[in-house]
């Protein structure tokens, strides 16, 4: 049986980067491990300018946010 494909939003993946324990942070982990994510690469364009932002420092380091989005 094939696997599932999954579209994602970047507002979702950005919640899964600061917020693990979200609810969409732990929809997306377990996506991860059941399903093929799908990311379309205006969504990653989007998402690389996102993390970048000031606001999200509390959250996570500049370093983790680049590491994640190379994930």
């Amino acid at each position: 049986m094939p696997s599932a494909r999954v579209i994602v939003d970047t507002n979702v993946l950005i919640s899964r980067l600061l917020l693990p324990r979200s609810v969409a942070g732990r929809a997306v982990s377990r996506l991860v491990k059941r399903t093929r994510l799908l990311v379309s690469e205006d969504t990653l364009a989007e998402l690389a300018r996102t993390i970048v932002r000031e606001k999200f420092n509390r959250y996570a380091s500049l370093e983790d946010r680049q590491e994640f989005f190379q994930l």
